[in-house]
């Protein structure tokens, strides 16, 4: 079979000269060249459509795999389908170590932190929390996680005794365990259902995305913002620890838990999530069965569908803003600065 039968090009009006040797037009920004590849006829070639990247770089995908485009005469754009190995160690590039940050505020949110200056343009605010040293698989393991209900990671620093991680700063966010602790604060269970339905859809991401488990999930490492959104904190760590999800009912068993100690103080003190008769008396049968059902093996995406999170509130957690507001007199308290000149090792306190 002659090449012409394996590949036809089909141009626009405006490519016509291409082969006669004079100029081509400038081209539309919204021309495309699709470009018919088969290995056996014309009527079952591929037609490759996708982002427009310099020809230079193009590649494109055949019924027999990945092949190079031999004939690189063509100085045009060629839709192609972007590599996503490329896409992904490009991801994975977090090490900020030509990078400098001002440490400005210690600070206890979801575990010790510092609020730091970041050197670069405007001054970006972000959130250092220190770890001791690590191996080079555990640092392989750590990776960009950006997500509504996370506490984004951005990147770390390594030195020879610690690693700093380096997330996105949740200005006034307070851990559940401060907002329940709070006096006055009081948590329907719409709102119980409203911080489970955020806290699932971070696991999903996490258990879906990034293949592992956090293995944490309990009112201590959840935070609650200014703007009544749900996050989840210390993703670094859980990267650290890769633990794989053949443990992932350790997360969503921690959101029973977290149900629990929302509706009923007392579980707090004992640790499990057992509602004392006269809170297990009152709730719905919708509640008990989600607790329940968070035991068992399960998933997160399953829970999602369950009948206790349709009281959540259907546009958003917005409705949580009255309980951060009531506990953030009890939370701005706590916190020191931050002094670089101190001659303490690394920085100290004033």
């Amino acid at each position: 079979m002659d090449r012409s039968a394996k590949r036809s090009t089909s141009l626009p009006s405006s490519r016509k000269a291409l082969h006669g040797g004079t100029a081509l037009e400038e081209q539309d920004s919204k021309s495309l060249v699709d470009i018919q590849i088969s290995n056996e006829s014309p009527a079952s070639a591929r037609t490759v459509s996708n982002n427009l990247i310099p020809y230079s770089h193009a590649h494109v995908h055949t019924t027999s795999g990945r092949r190079d485009i031999q004939d690189r005469s063509l100085a045009i754009p060629l839709p192609v389908r972007p590599d996503s190995q490329a896409l992904r160690r490009m991801s994975t590039q977090l090490d900020d170590a030509d990078i400098s940050y001002i440490k400005v505020w210690e600070l206890d949110q979801a575990g010790r932190g510092f609020i730091a200056l970041k050197d670069a343009d405007r001054l970006p605010l972000v959130l250092l929390k220190t770890r001791s040293s690590i191996t080079p698989k555990q640092r392989r393991s750590l990776r960009r996680a950006l997500h509504q209900n996370l506490v984004g990671l951005y990147g770390f620093q390594c030195s020879e005794a610690s690693i700093t991680l380096i997330y996105r700063l949740e200005l006034l966010a307070v851990s559940l365990a401060c907002v329940t602790n709070s006096p006055g604060v009081q948590f329907s269970e719409s709102d119980a259902a409203t911080v489970c339905k955020e806290v699932l859809l971070g696991l999903d991401y996490i258990h879906s995305e990034l293949e592992i488990i956090h293995g944490a999930i309990d009112y201590t490492n959840i935070l609650l913002n200014i703007d009544g959104e749900i996050k989840i904190a210390n993703i670094g760590d859980s990267m650290i620890q890769g633990i794989d999800l053949g443990s992932r009912t350790l997360d969503l068993q921690g959101t029973g838990t977290l149900i629990a100690n929302l509706i009923d103080p007392t579980t707090r003190i004992t640790g499990e999530p057992t509602l004392c008769d006269d809170v297990a008396r009152n709730i719905s049968s919708m509640t008990s069965d989600f607790i329940k059902k968070s035991r068992g093996d399960t998933t997160a995406k399953s829970l999602l569908k369950h009948n206790f999170l349709s009281i959540a509130t259907p546009t958003g957690p917005w409705s949580l803003k009255p309980q951060v507001t009531n506990a953030l007199p009890f939370s701005l308290k706590f916190g020191r600065h931050w002094d670089s000149r101190s001659q303490d090792i690394g920085g100290g306190y004033i």
